[in-house]
């Protein structure tokens, strides 16, 4: 019995993600456990309007790409058996919701890993997916949030320039004036202590954890490219759910330290600061700390190209993407290129070309498949009832030229 699964084999969107029971006691991070019906109805529509925010600001180029690239990826599960790889992928997705935590996804290239995190987004209407692709040189930095110094060096200097220059006029004008009133003039020539979050911006990684009801969906790309420093540098994240911004923090503990001295003015301490996101909204940061209420849903990809620390796979659910069967490559054709019936020899044909290939390397990828299906289909512009189901010799070599296997071996002969 599958009843307890939230993200299902099916495409289709629904709600289901409002039955999430709370998260163990370990794992609860800022999130409110109570939550009646009602407010969790609330919740929701507070969540999708969120979602319906970033959205705006976002390319419609882009969202209807995420959307169809969801919608598309097909799960070819066998409930009647219980050994079935892609019900064990299913139940890994499920697991990481309901533990909070992140889920880690090996499987050869083209094999689905990336768009698995897509459909989950789409079906369980969790918003566009938090990309963070990942490569030698990145660091955890990178994925939480970017502060541009040197622009905020440029507009001071630009400030004191025109601050300097209107200073001969400005004399005149405040030596008349009584001493308090010179002194908050004064005060407005400077910058706003607040105004540091113009150059700070949240990453993906940083923006997953900010607080929402519901989680968002990151997915990490090929975490295996990383150095040898980025896993055991999540740790603290993927286990506190929380992360500090330094710039924010010593705002905030310069500006305590000035109200100490005027104590009367305590209650004037501003301990928010407005930042930017990858999105393009904007969201307060209380403290210079950024603490999730809802833990991310966090797919992290790898080839299986290095091993991770124990601490770090511990903190993790694992599993491996199957390579799909030859009813899987066939929905994953008719998902991703239409209607391709007339030509439904011509498939059948390199799908079972491709699967041998398979099984003599297994470094062969899907859309390999899928760029030849395509060629095959519509270069040629020929449907199976005027040519036979044997490939012709062009067809047969340009097959061979794109089913060559993910190695330079080939490339050398």
């Amino acid at each position: 019995m599958n009843l307890w699964r939230i993200f299902r084999s099916d495409a289709e969107p629904h709600d289901g993600i409002k039955k999430l029971p709370p998260p163990p006691q370990w794992r609860s991070f800022g999130q409110n456990t109570g939550v009646q019906k009602q407010e969790e109805e609330a919740l929701w529509g507070k969540f999708q309007e969120y979602i319906r925010r970033i959205e705006e600001k976002i390319d419609k180029n882009i969202i209807n790409s995420n959307r169809q690239r969801g919608e598309s990826f097909k799960m070819n599960e066998n409930s009647a058996d219980k050994d079935d790889p892609m019900s064990l992928v299913i139940d890994a997705v499920n697991a990481a919701l309901y533990l909070r935590r992140p889920l880690l996804i090996t499987g050869g290239a083209g094999s689905g890993k990336t768009s698995l995190a897509y459909a989950i987004a789409y079906q369980l209407q969790l918003g566009p997916v938090l990309y963070w692709p990942i490569t030698t040189r990145t660091s955890l930095q990178d994925g939480l949030y970017r502060y541009d110094a040197i622009a905020r060096l440029q507009d001071t200097q630009f400030r004191a320039a025109q601050r300097q220059a209107d200073l001969q006029n400005q004399q005149f004008r405040q030596q008349s004036l009584p001493a308090e009133q010179r002194e908050a003039i004064g005060d407005l020539d400077q910058e706003s202590p607040q105004n540091i979050g113009r150059y700070i911006e949240l990453g993906p990684l940083g923006t997953a954890f900010l607080q929402t009801s519901f989680p968002r969906v990151l997915l990490i790309d090929e975490v295996d490219k990383s150095d040898i420093n980025l896993p055991n540098d999540l740790l603290y994240l993927f286990e506190e759910g929380l992360f500090k911004i330094p710039e924010l923090v010593r705002m905030s503990r310069k500006d305590e330290e000035q109200v100490d001295n005027i104590q009367e003015n305590a209650s004037q301490i501003k301990e928010e600061v407005q930042v930017g996101t990858c999105e393009g909204i904007s969201t307060i940061i209380k403290k210079g700390t950024v603490l999730c209420e809802a833990f991310p849903l966090i797919l992290m990809t790898s080839n299986g190209e290095r091993d991770f620390p124990p601490a770090f796979l511990r903190r993790c659910v694992r599993v491996r993407m199957p390579d799909p069967t030859e009813e899987g490559l066939k929905a994953m054709v008719k998902a991703k290129l239409g209607d391709v019936e007339k030509h439904e020899s011509t498939v059948n044909k390199l799908v079972k070309d491709f699967i041998n290939l398979r099984e003599k390397s297994s470094a062969l990828a899907n859309d390999q498949l899928l760029n030849t299906v395509y060629l095959m289909t519509h270069a040629y512009q020929a449907t199976d009832s005027t040519e036979s189901a044997d490939l012709s010799e062009g067809k047969k070599r340009l097959q061979d030229l794109l089913l060559k296997t993910l190695t330079s071996e080939q490339d050398n002969q």
